[in-house]
């Protein structure tokens, strides 16, 4: 039994002695949620920090592509204001990707928490339609100038 001076924690299946004030340090500036690992918890935690992730790398793709756009259509004079509209516009949406994935995450997380699990829907449609608007805009644009 440790004495209340010393508290086991276990790093890498070995139990390691902390001071107590290291412990309340790590307790107080921790932003973690300790959950009981039973069942699938952890695999289910890990699947939505995974899909937080995918969005992240898809709304820098998205931004990459509309400074790619910006940068492309800067090139020729008649096509730069179109070229930056169209831009911005997927940088918005990549922005706007960014906000939807954090919203996401943390409303999974705590519906995970209770014991449930929210289908998506809403962001799907709002995904498609906004990305799908954009590109049909980016193909008459170089459709009208071609």
């Amino acid at each position: 039994m440790p004495t209340e001076e010393e508290t086991p924690l276990l790093l890498n299946g070995e139990q390691h002695k902390l001071q107590p004030r290291l412990v309340e340090w790590i307790e107080k500036f921790s932003a973690s949620i300790l959950l009981e690992n039973t069942g699938s918890v952890a695999r289910d935690h890990l699947a939505n920090e995974r899909t937080f992730l995918a969005w992240v790398r898809t709304s820098l793709s998205t931004i990459s592509v509309g400074v790619g756009i910006t940068q492309l259509f800067r090139l020729e004079k008649e096509l730069k204001v179109p070229g930056k509209l169209l831009g911005v516009a997927f940088i918005s949406i990549g922005m706007l990707f960014l906000i939807f994935a954090l919203i996401r995450f943390f409303h999974s997380q705590v519906a995970m928490t209770q014991g449930y699990f929210p289908a998506t829907r809403g962001i799907v449609v709002v995904t498609v339609t906004t990305t799908f608007t954009v590109l049909v805009s980016l193909l008459i644009v170089v459709y009208r100038e071609a």
